[in-house]
């Protein structure tokens, strides 16, 4: 008789943000992954929260203003061939199709305070999401999820908690990492699943981006494993000192390049086509 991973029994659904470039693919390789695994996720949940709440035009208009022409352009060229990528290898190109392919229910929120979540989380009795939004998620989502909620953040916590943690690690000279943690009331903080080094080469910061993710699926599982009791915690946070940071300015930007750092290269663009998969 065949013994059943208890992993196979849990309600599990996905709170995703409206990233196609890299959280699409993500997301598209963590299902097929999870599929293996005999896990199936219960929703896939799109919030349409911005960064920093700033309108699409804005957004646009921050990322030229702070990282001028040519970072822009790289990235507005980044974002066209993803696209152009995935139509050519029939992969989906939105997360309604990414869930109507895998036969996962999509749900649609303006962001994670709407009410129709709370009360769907409470009515499908999940017990574990997974998460790559910037929302801050309230009380009453974390308190209504049986197990935990796990994020990922991109660095070694408590170091640079908050947004745009590989830009404020090269300000600050510290090493790069990933972190996978429960959800707390406080900002990146809460239980510590996962937590592992990065790059020791130099590398701009959508090459960074490009290497935790395409790692996610099997960090994910793992962290999963880790909190039902599976697998032992990996944790090198000894040390740390806490820091919080948000977005960063023109001024941030010049102290970000004249300590090496880069934010997209033409190498991250050629890596494209292999990171949609």
């Amino acid at each position: 008789m065949i013994k059943l991973n208890k992993l196979e029994k849990i309600n599990i659904a996905i709170i995703t943000g409206d990233d196609k470039n890299i959280l699409l693919p993500t997301w598209d390789k963590t299902i097929k992954y999870f599929k293996k695994k005999n896990i199936i996720f219960k929703s896939l949940i799109y919030s349409r929260k911005k960064l920093g709440n700033l309108s699409s035009v804005k957004l646009y208009l921050w990322y030229l203003k702070t990282f001028k022409i040519k970072n822009f352009f790289l990235l507005v060229l980044f974002s066209c061939l993803t696209k152009i990528t995935r139509i050519i290898k029939n992969l989906p190109i939105s997360f309604r199709d990414l869930s109507k392919k895998n036969n996962i229910p999509y749900i649609d929120i303006k962001n994670c305070e709407e009410k129709k979540l709370i009360h769907w989380i409470k009515k499908e009795k999940i017990d574990v999401l997974l998460i790559t939004t910037d929302d801050i998620l309230n009380t009453k989502i974390i308190k209504n999820v049986n197990k935990g909620i796990i994020n990922k953040h991109a660095s070694i916590l408590p170091t640079s908690r908050g947004l745009w943690p590989f830009f404020w690690n090269v300000i600050n000279e510290n090493k790069q990492g990933v972190s996978y943690h429960v959800i707390s009331n406080k900002i990146d903080s809460g239980k510590m699943l996962f937590q592992k080094h990065l790059i020791k080469k130099k590398v701009s910061m959508i090459g960074y981006y490009l290497s935790i993710f395409n790692d996610y699926p099997f960090d994910i599982y793992s962290s999963l494993q880790i909190l039902y009791n599976i697998k032992k915690k990996k944790l090198i946070n000894k040390g740390s000192v806490s820091s919080y940071n948000s977005l960063p300015n023109k001024k941030d930007f010049f102290v970000f390049k004249k300590k090496g750092g880069k934010i997209i290269t033409f190498k991250d663009i050629f890596n494209i086509f292999k990171f949609n998969k």
